[in-house]
């Protein structure tokens, strides 16, 4: 009984420093995290500073698929309105190399300020890179922003369609930071009786992203 006791304690104990060292992207508990992004989105209409404060999460299903949420509440205000809106997301990923995968996100906002009330909700795809960055593991995300909303509604769609680039490291155990743009064309509002074309802009969003981690994450390990 001795001896299989101790051969049972071996057993566990070598299960549990394997454990430790399975590299992250095997890793399948739900990783929690509190954001915040500062920096600006001038030239689409609104004041600066643009803020932002939420929470997200990453779930790994399996080794081949990732499912993303996440909530966030913006107070900025439009440059001819007040304003806040209230942003939630949603993002698949298939992973069919270990440093890269498929993306399909779908983002939804309500805006609402003291003339209207505005809902959009905007669909893209695109790929995700895993990196090592001056000895630091992060993420690289591309995607395509696709156009949707209604021409012809009284509240007529932007028609918002462009690219979007986030790179984030993990600088620190508990601390992600990374860098988003955004390159976006978009059509400004005209009246919905007329059949003449709408005037399309271009305009861009620039911001720096924290993200505090309550789960100690090891800074070179790709996840």
């Amino acid at each position: 009984m001795r001896k299989m006791v101790l051969v049972l304690g071996i057993l566990l104990f070598c299960s549990a420093a394997h454990a430790q060292n399975v590299p992250a992207f095997k890793n399948y508990q739900t990783r929690w995290l509190f954001d915040s992004e500062i920096g600006s989105e001038e030239t689409l209409g609104f004041k600066l500073p643009h803020l932002a404060f939420g929470a997200s999460f990453e779930q790994p299903v399996g080794k081949h698929f990732e499912l993303q949420g996440g909530v966030s509440y913006s107070p900025d205000k439009k440059v001819n309105n007040g304003g806040q809106s209230f942003s939630t997301d949603a993002l698949v990923i298939g992973w069919v190399r270990n440093g890269l995968g498929i993306l399909g996100k779908v983002h939804s906002t309500n805006l609402w300020t003291p003339q209207y009330d505005k809902h959009a909700i905007t669909p893209s795809f695109g790929s995700v890179f895993r990196v090592h960055e001056f000895g630091f593991a992060g993420r690289l995300y591309l995607d395509y922003v696709l156009p949707t909303g209604c021409t012809h509604c009284q509240i007529q769609g932007s028609r918002l369609q462009g690219v979007e680039a986030f790179n984030e490291l993990k600088l620190w155990p508990h601390v992600r930071t990374g860098i988003k743009f955004g390159f976006y064309t978009f059509l400004e509002q005209g009246n919905p009786l007329s059949d003449q074309p709408r005037i399309r802009d271009i305009g861009g969003i620039s911001t720096l992203v924290i993200r505090f981690v309550p789960r100690s994450e090891d800074v070179s390990q790709r996840y």
